[in-house]
């Protein structure tokens, strides 16, 4: 028999693409030296103090320079 999935299922995909991109997004800073927005290489967590409180950030490497890039993601919870 020729069944319809369940819409359950399309909704989970749709969720799942829409979490990944995200993911990659947060991956990516602006290369000061290149100019240009790259996904950052050997990417770590840290955090770092500001007026605004501790911040959550993501540092590592640009795979074209090798320059180090540096990109704030929000406040730390």
């Amino acid at each position: 028999m020729n069944k319809m999935p369940d819409k359950n299922i399309f909704k989970r995909l749709k969720r799942f693409i829409e979490v990944n991109e995200v993911n990659k997004k947060m991956t990516e800073g602006r290369c000061m030296k290149c100019k240009k927005q790259v996904e950052i290489k050997d990417a770590k967590d840290t955090t770092i103090k500001g007026k605004a409180g501790v911040l959550a950030a993501i540092h590592g490497v640009c795979p074209h320079c090798g320059t180090k890039v540096f990109r704030i993601v929000g406040k730390k919870k």
